[in-house]
């Protein structure tokens, strides 16, 4: 054989293998020698084309045909069998060479594992079989390496993987994404006595469970952990099928318990019940039997009111249960065989319930007992008290009574009278008897004998003590003198008060009634003090004196005018007088001041006076109307107390409507109170701001509404005044219809008249009404006084009554006395004025007047050297002397423009030696000698409001405006000292006093400030300001002055005033607003040598006395 063969033998070997060298050796006898070529590798899922791998040598046409192995030909392509393995194809060319070819084939390209669920938090690695490499890796639903490891996105979308080898063959697998591997526990705290399971979720299933660290056990599969009495905290693990893990922890507390685990308690008392470990939160239940409550949530238990033995259970919320005993008793009790004895009687304390033995013991009081047997005895009196002690430290305590011997008390008591019979000692109850003598007896209600002498009565108490005693039969009480003494120089009069037979006394200023009596016993008074508790007048007063025995009440009353030096003015220049009412000739007259009710007799002397602001019976606060009936009792409307007051025409305090008076709008109540009428038959009419009018009968019983809000015929609006005349008509003061309408007895209406308007017969302003003995109308408003007829027909006018000197009167209510003569009360001015048929005026009561040592408006006052009192009077025209014991001097001074004539002088300043300078309404300033003779008349061109010297006898004033002007005495020569404007609290008005020290400092009351200036005009501090507190002014000053020591005196308009120390500093109040209210509306301010200080009121037309320190003086 040639070489050629033998070389391609070899080579087919080589390429082909051993496998195929049976086929080829039996191939060598029927075909020439051929050389065996590598083909491409195929997979068993792919076709090849052979035409590309034909030699470039042979000739076409070209066949192929398998040699060997599992694939078929079509032509030129060759497809591979099922059968993975070498396919040799051998290729004919035209010339019929052949040559051979080896075609790899290869299994189906695959992917392994074949895992197919995954979890978001694990990653795991493919790997391709078979195809054809290299391979490519690709996916969906999260990332993989070139190597093959895919990670999911973290989504739980469903994700693939897919391997494509060289020929494009690929294979994808589709792989479930599961959520992380997790766990749950049923519970997550248990007690040592429960188990748990752990439940793995998540990852890949399944799963197995473990321990890893903390006591117990746990199912490898079921997951059920036990904890075999341990507690803490166990860490428990799930495992996944892909080796993932996750580990919870699990809380093991104690076994449930309840606390306390039993208990004893007393019945009805409470208690609380909690509990340890189990697993909150726990619920707490009475057992089945149990009379107690617990609370469901909290644990709180109240025991029942009777034995019992309760059982308390506990629950927590994995249903564990604990239970507690509870038994329940009744406190020890304690019992005595008397509850009260003399001393050195035994008495034995008897225990009860509780909890025996007992022990018993003294708490208070003294004596001795037994501590086992409870025999107790004491030899004093007194209050004792025993304790009982039981085995379970429950005590109770009782208290006894030991008595003195018993002993009566003897007492008088008036002839007629009832007294009560008083004991010390004994064994209660006590009770009463006759022994020997006169009376009668019920319990311990002595009633004495028509006579005078002696009762003997036994006590016997419950122990059948007795004891003696006498009850001395006297006359009822009496005075033998009862009188106030003047002079009256301070707040505390002197009084002589003597009487018999009394055992205590009362004494009262202006209210003549025991109600809200303080009774005293001891000596009778020789003083009484008379400062009311808002303000002191110089007025009329009554003062009213009791003595008390039982019930037996002896009275006396005395009346006088405090009637001292100081307050300087008229004794009625405080007088307010707002109603005033006519029975015969007296005057029954309402002062609104005071406040109180004065009795005038027709001369207008005061007879007596009653009532003070108060709320007890015979007090006033105020008074709204006025009434009298036949018998001449007085009926008083006491408005904010909501009651009508009833007086004897003595001033006695009789009864009040209704009873008990409250602020209501039901029948017999009152709202607002308007005025009080009387008819003839005692009947009381009220009317009140329910636009009504409320009947009464004559004992204070309600018996009819008349008439209603509205403006119909019988309706009304704000009545203001009512009166009824014989017949029993009332007349109404319709003011809100301006109006007068006459309503029959029944409440029918009758008629009307009147209308809004100043004319004739027209009304603006209803105030009063009278019916006089022919039936006419008088008619008062604000336009002045009208008279009607009967039927109302319009018949006069008096529009302006005038006193004797001229004055307006201003008139707040009127009457017609039993003379006819017409009565006016003048709150304004006057006071009271009597007026003729031809309204002739005669005063009777003078509120203000040109006599000597009484004022009409007062401004500006001084104190000279000599410490006199210089005192300027605007509406009187002059100005008046007054020595410093309040003595009248002298008055200069009239009405006029010429020399030594005044037009309104308002301020006043005085010389050492004497002279004094007086500024007026005339735009000048008048000097006068010390003996009030006209010296010079000083142009200003200007009115001078307030007028101080300096020590060289310069003589400043204030005036509208800032500035402070200087006068200079002897040249006449007006220049300008200074101006307060700029400076602090300066205000905004003008200057209204001025003052200089002995430094030649100046201090002007300027605003709501007292500023103070140096001797050239500078401003140094100010005081004051405004407000309501201590130091302070709520309106605008009306004056300042300075003392010799330094303190500064200061009063607003409104009546406050204060005292400031030398530096500014607040010291005292001399005056208040309100209660405290001293001075009404000061004008001006003066100090004496002596510092005391004296302040004019414009208002009440007084000047008042203080002491340094701001405390009112009366001499």
């Amino acid at each position: 054989m040639s070489l050629r063969f033998w070389v391609s033998l070899i080579s087919l070997m080589l390429i082909t293998g051993c496998g195929v060298t049976a086929n080829i050796a039996s191939l060598l006898g029927k075909t020439p020698l051929a050389t065996v070529s590598p083909g491409p590798t195929v997979s068993v899922d792919n076709t090849l084309d052979l035409s590309a791998l034909t030699p470039a040598t042979g000739k076409s046409p070209f066949t192929f045909e398998v040699v060997n192995g599992d694939a078929t030909i079509s032509g030129s392509t060759l497809t591979p069998g099922t059968t993975p393995g070498d396919v040799l194809v051998k290729i004919t060319d035209g010339d019929g060479t052949e040559t051979f070819i080896k075609i790899p084939v290869t299994a189906s390209l695959d992917i392994s594992p074949k895992q197919l669920t995954l979890s978001t938090n694990s990653s795991y690695t493919y790997t391709a079989n078979h195809g054809v490499p290299p391979y490519t890796f690709s996916a969906t639903g999260g990332t993989i390496t070139t190597g093959g490891v895919f990670t999911p996105d973290g989504s739980l979308n469903p994700a693939t993987v897919t391997i494509t080898d060289s020929l494009a063959n690929s294979v994808s697998i589709n792989i479930t994404v599961n959520p992380a591997l997790s766990s749950s526990l049923n519970h997550g705290v248990i007690a040592a006595n429960n188990s748990a399971t752990l439940t793995g979720s998540g990852g890949v299933p399944g799963y197995s469970y473990s321990l890893v660290s903390g006591p117990g056990s746990i199912g490898a599969s079921t997951g059920t952990y036990t904890s075999a009495g341990g507690t803490g905290t166990v860490t428990l693990r799930v495992t996944d099928s892909l080796g993932n893990t996750f580990d919870r922890t699990l809380t093991v507390n104690p076994v449930l318990a309840a606390s306390p685990a039993s208990a004893r308690l007393l019945t009805s008392t409470l208690s609380s019940f909690s509990a340890t470990g189990g697993v909150p939160p726990y619920t707490y239940t009475m057992g089945v039997g149990s009379t107690g409550t617990i609370s469901l949530m909290t644990g709180s238990y109240t025991a029942p009111n009777t034995a019992s033995a309760d059982t308390v259970i506990i629950t927590d919320s994995l249903g564990n249960t604990a239970t507690s005993l509870v038994d329940v008793v009744t406190s020890v009790s304690l019992a005595v065989n008397r509850s009260s004895m003399p001393p050195g009687v035994a008495v034995t304390f008897t225990a009860s319930n509780g909890f025996p033995p007992y022990t018993y013991s003294i708490v208070s009081g003294g004596g001795s007992i037994d501590a086992i047997s409870g025999v107790y005895s004491a030899s004093t009196s007194g209050s004792k008290t025993i304790a009982v002690t039981d085995s379970l430290s429950m005590t109770s305590q009782m208290t006894i009574t030991v008595y003195e011997p018993l002993a009566g008390n003897a007492f008088a008591v008036g002839i007629g009278d009832t007294a009560t019979v008083t004991y010390t000692g004994g064994v209660p109850p006590v009770s009463a008897s006759i022994l020997s003598g006169a009376g009668s007896v019920s319990g311990l209600t002595f009633t004495a004998p028509g006579t005078a002498g002696t009762t003997t009565l036994r006590l016997t108490d419950s122990d059948g003590n007795v004891a003696d005693t006498i009850a001395t039969i006297t006359p009822p009480p009496s005075f033998t003198s009862f009188s106030v003494n003047s002079p009256f120089t301070s707040a505390n009069v002197s009084v002589t008060m003597v009487g018999a037979n009394y055992d205590s006394w009362c004494l009262r200023l202006n209210v003549n009634s025991t109600d809200g009596c303080t009774w005293q016993t001891g000596p009778l008074p020789t003083s009484l003090d008379i400062t009311r508790p808002q303000k002191l007048y110089k007025d009329p007063k009554s003062y009213y004196a009791f003595l008390k025995r039982g019930n037996s009440i002896a009275a006396a009353s005395d009346h006088k005018i405090f009637n001292s030096k100081f307050p300087l003015g008229s004794p009625w220049a405080a007088f307010d007088p707002k109603y005033v009412f006519a029975h015969g000739t007296d005057l029954w007259v309402y002062d609104a001041a005071t406040p109180s009710v004065r009795k005038f007799d027709k001369h207008g002397n005061v007879l007596f006076t009653i009532g003070e602001f108060g709320s007890f019976k015979g007090m006033i606060n105020p008074l709204k109307g006025l009434a009298s009936d036949s018998a001449g009792n007085l009926y008083v409307g006491d408005n904010v107390n909501r009651r009508v007051q009833k007086f004897s025409p003595t001033g006695a305090w009789l009864m009040q409507i209704p009873a008990t008076p409250v602020g209501s709008t039901e029948n017999g109540y009152f709202n607002d109170m308007r005025e009080v009428a009387v008819d003839s038959a005692g009947n009381v009419y009220v009317a009140d701001g329910r636009h009504i009018i409320q009947k009464f009968n004559s004992v204070g019983e309600w018996q009819a509404n008349i008439g209603s809000s509205g403006t119909g015929d019988g309706q009304f609006i704000n009545i203001e005044d009512i009166k009824i005349d014989s017949a029993g008509n009332i007349f109404v003061a319709d003011t809100g219809n301006h109006r007068v309408q006459k309503i029959g007895p029944s409440g029918t209406f009758l008629m009307k008249f009147g209308s809004n308007g100043t004319g004739n017969g027209q009304f603006s302003g209803l105030k009063d009404l009278f019916l006089d003995s022919s039936g006419d109308i008088l008619v008062l408003d604000e336009s002045g006084l009208q008279r009607f007829s009967s039927t109302g027909t319009w018949l006069s006018k008096q529009v302006l009554l005038t006193s004797p000197t001229s004055f307006p009167v201003y008139v707040s209510s009127f009457t017609i006395d039993s003379e006819g003569t017409l009565v006016v009360a003048d709150s304004n001015l006057m006071g009271i004025v009597k007026f003729d048929g031809a309204l002739n005026p005669t005063p009777l009561v003078r509120r203000i007047s040109n006599d000597d040592g009484h004022f009409y408006i007062l401004q500006k006052i001084s104190v000279d050297a000599s410490q006199n009192i210089w005192v300027a009077e605007s509406h009187n025209h002059r100005i008046q002397q007054f020595d410093n014991n309040g003595d009248f001097l002298m008055k200069v001074g009239s009405n006029g423009t010429g020399d030594g004539q005044f037009q309104y002088p308002g301020a006043i300043a005085v010389t050492n030696d004497g002279s004094f300078f007086v500024a007026d309404n005339g735009n000048r300033i008048q000097k006068f000698d010390a003996a009030g003779n006209w010296q010079r008349t000083y142009p200003i061109g200007m009115k001078a409001t307030a007028l101080a010297l300096d020590s060289a006898g310069q003589l400043y004033f204030t005036s509208t405006g800032s500035k402070i002007r200087r006068l200079n005495p002897d040249t006449g020569v007006v220049t300008e000292a200074f101006d307060t404007a700029g400076t602090p609290d300066s205000g905004f008005f003008s200057p209204a006093g001025i003052s200089i020290d002995s430094s030649n400092n100046f201090y002007i009351a300027s605003d709501y400030h007292v500023l103070k200036f140096s001797p050239t005009g500078t401003f140094l501090f100010s005081s004051g300001g405004w407000g309501s507190t201590s130091g302070k002014f709520s309106q605008v000053l009306g004056d300042a002055a300075v003392s010799p020591n330094g303190d500064i005196i200061a009063a607003d308009q409104g009546g406050v005033a204060h005292i400031f120390s030398s530096t500014g500093a607040f010291k005292a109040t001399i005056s208040s607003s309100g209660l405290g209210r001293k001075v009404n509306s000061p004008r001006g301010i003066a100090v004496d040598s002596a510092g005391n200080i004296y302040i004019s009121d414009s208002t009440r037309n007084q000047v008042l006395k203080f002491s340094p320190a701001g405390v009112q003086l009366f001499d």
